[in-house]
Protein backbone atom coordinates (compact mmCIF):
# COMPACT_ATOMS: atom_id res chain seq x y z
CA UNK A 1 0.00 0.00 0.00
CA UNK A 2 2.88 2.38 0.81
CA UNK A 3 4.37 1.85 -2.68
CA UNK A 4 1.19 2.87 -4.50
CA UNK A 5 0.95 6.17 -2.55
CA UNK A 6 4.55 6.96 -3.39
CA UNK A 7 3.93 6.14 -7.06
CA UNK A 8 0.97 8.53 -7.14
CA UNK A 9 3.03 11.34 -5.61
CA UNK A 10 5.81 11.00 -8.16
CA UNK A 11 3.33 11.25 -11.06
CA UNK A 12 1.97 14.63 -9.94
CA UNK A 13 2.62 17.55 -12.23
CA UNK A 14 2.87 21.13 -10.98
CA UNK A 15 -0.20 23.22 -11.68
CA UNK A 16 0.25 26.07 -14.09
CA UNK A 17 -2.11 28.64 -15.41
CA UNK A 18 -2.85 28.06 -19.07
CA UNK A 19 -3.13 31.79 -19.73
CA UNK A 20 0.16 32.79 -18.07
CA UNK A 21 2.57 34.35 -20.54
CA UNK A 22 6.16 35.29 -19.78
CA UNK A 23 6.00 38.27 -22.08
CA UNK A 24 3.13 39.77 -20.06
CA UNK A 25 5.52 40.35 -17.16
CA UNK A 26 7.50 43.55 -16.91
CA UNK A 27 10.25 44.45 -14.52
CA UNK A 28 9.46 47.22 -12.06
CA UNK A 29 12.76 49.00 -12.59
CA UNK A 30 14.65 48.88 -15.83
CA UNK A 31 18.36 49.62 -15.60
CA UNK A 32 20.63 49.74 -18.56
CA UNK A 33 24.07 48.84 -17.17
CA UNK A 34 25.73 50.72 -20.01
CA UNK A 35 23.94 53.94 -19.10
CA UNK A 36 26.55 56.26 -17.59
CA UNK A 37 23.80 58.46 -16.17
CA UNK A 38 23.16 56.00 -13.34
CA UNK A 39 24.65 56.49 -9.92
CA UNK A 40 27.12 53.97 -8.53
CA UNK A 41 26.37 51.21 -6.07
CA UNK A 42 28.83 49.12 -4.14
CA UNK A 43 29.01 45.43 -3.31
CA UNK A 44 31.33 44.09 -0.65
CA UNK A 45 30.92 40.33 -1.10
CA UNK A 46 34.18 39.99 -3.05
CA UNK A 47 36.35 42.03 -0.67
CA UNK A 48 39.61 40.13 -0.30
CA UNK A 49 40.42 39.87 3.40
CA UNK A 50 43.60 37.85 3.00
CA UNK A 51 46.11 39.72 0.86
CA UNK A 52 48.45 42.66 1.10
CA UNK A 53 45.73 44.97 -0.28
CA UNK A 54 43.15 43.78 2.22
CA UNK A 55 40.60 46.13 3.77
CA UNK A 56 41.07 44.08 6.96
CA UNK A 57 44.52 45.62 7.49
CA UNK A 58 43.14 49.15 7.65
CA UNK A 59 42.49 51.20 10.73
CA UNK A 60 38.94 52.20 11.65
CA UNK A 61 39.78 55.81 10.75
CA UNK A 62 40.96 54.77 7.28
CA UNK A 63 37.87 52.61 6.74
CA UNK A 64 35.62 55.50 7.77
CA UNK A 65 37.47 57.77 5.33
CA UNK A 66 36.93 55.26 2.51
CA UNK A 67 33.23 54.95 3.37
CA UNK A 68 32.95 58.74 3.33
CA UNK A 69 34.58 58.91 -0.11
CA UNK A 70 32.31 56.17 -1.49
CA UNK A 71 29.30 58.04 -0.08
CA UNK A 72 30.50 61.18 -1.91
CA UNK A 73 30.77 59.20 -5.16
CA UNK A 74 27.13 58.14 -4.75
CA UNK A 75 26.07 61.75 -5.40
CA UNK A 76 27.68 61.53 -8.86
CA UNK A 77 26.74 59.63 -11.99
CA UNK A 78 29.11 57.14 -13.59
CA UNK A 79 29.56 59.65 -16.41
CA UNK A 80 30.87 62.20 -13.89
CA UNK A 81 33.05 59.63 -12.14
CA UNK A 82 34.55 58.43 -15.42
CA UNK A 83 35.13 62.02 -16.55
CA UNK A 84 37.27 63.01 -13.56
CA UNK A 85 40.54 63.93 -15.27
CA UNK A 86 44.07 63.67 -14.01
CA UNK A 87 45.36 60.17 -14.70
CA UNK A 88 48.58 59.89 -16.68
CA UNK A 89 48.30 56.57 -18.45
CA UNK A 90 44.53 56.20 -18.85
CA UNK A 91 43.60 59.90 -19.08
CA UNK A 92 41.39 60.05 -15.99
CA UNK A 93 41.41 59.20 -12.30
CA UNK A 94 38.76 56.46 -12.40
CA UNK A 95 38.99 53.86 -15.12
CA UNK A 96 39.07 50.23 -16.12
CA UNK A 97 42.49 48.64 -16.27
CA UNK A 98 43.25 45.52 -18.30
CA UNK A 99 44.29 42.67 -16.02
CA UNK A 100 47.42 42.30 -18.14
CA UNK A 101 48.53 45.77 -16.88
CA UNK A 102 48.36 44.70 -13.21
CA UNK A 103 51.44 43.62 -11.27
CA UNK A 104 52.12 39.89 -11.23
CA UNK A 105 51.07 39.56 -7.57
CA UNK A 106 47.61 40.99 -8.37
CA UNK A 107 47.16 38.65 -11.34
CA UNK A 108 48.24 35.71 -9.17
CA UNK A 109 45.79 36.72 -6.44
CA UNK A 110 42.94 36.93 -8.98
CA UNK A 111 43.76 33.38 -9.99
CA UNK A 112 43.75 32.23 -6.34
CA UNK A 113 40.33 33.88 -5.89
CA UNK A 114 39.08 32.18 -9.07
CA UNK A 115 38.51 35.60 -10.62
CA UNK A 116 41.07 35.15 -13.38
CA UNK A 117 38.25 35.15 -15.97
CA UNK A 118 38.09 38.93 -15.60
CA UNK A 119 39.61 40.91 -18.46
CA UNK A 120 39.78 44.16 -16.50
CA UNK A 121 39.40 45.64 -13.05
CA UNK A 122 38.16 49.10 -12.15
CA UNK A 123 40.37 51.57 -10.30
CA UNK A 124 38.59 54.28 -8.29
CA UNK A 125 40.85 57.08 -7.03
CA UNK A 126 40.11 58.20 -3.49
CA UNK A 127 42.97 60.69 -3.03
CA UNK A 128 46.60 60.99 -4.04
CA UNK A 129 47.84 57.47 -4.76
CA UNK A 130 45.03 55.81 -2.77
CA UNK A 131 42.71 53.60 -4.84
CA UNK A 132 40.02 51.02 -4.35
CA UNK A 133 39.87 48.26 -6.93
CA UNK A 134 36.95 46.16 -7.97
CA UNK A 135 34.95 44.57 -10.73
CA UNK A 136 32.55 46.92 -12.49
CA UNK A 137 29.30 45.12 -13.22
CA UNK A 138 26.84 47.55 -14.81
CA UNK A 139 26.52 50.40 -12.35
CA UNK A 140 27.75 48.28 -9.42
CA UNK A 141 31.39 48.24 -8.36
CA UNK A 142 32.15 44.97 -6.58
CA UNK A 143 34.93 46.05 -4.23
CA UNK A 144 37.99 43.86 -4.05
CA UNK A 145 41.14 45.63 -2.84
CA UNK A 146 42.41 48.79 -1.19
CA UNK A 147 45.62 50.11 -2.74
CA UNK A 148 47.11 52.84 -0.56
CA UNK A 149 50.20 53.51 -2.66
CA UNK A 150 49.25 52.80 -6.29
CA UNK A 151 51.02 49.41 -6.20
CA UNK A 152 48.52 47.26 -8.12
CA UNK A 153 49.10 49.17 -11.35
CA UNK A 154 51.99 51.57 -10.77
CA UNK A 155 52.50 54.45 -13.14
CA UNK A 156 55.91 55.20 -14.56
CA UNK A 157 57.17 58.77 -14.21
Amino acid sequence: MGDSKQAKKSKKEPKTSSNFKDNDRQTRVKINPDDNHTKPSWRIGLIDLDCKWSFAKLSIDCLLEIISKLRDFESMTWQEILGASGGRKYGNNNHEVPVSDLVAAARKRLKELKLDDQTSLFSLRLKGKQRVWGILDGHVLKLLWHDDDHQICPTLK
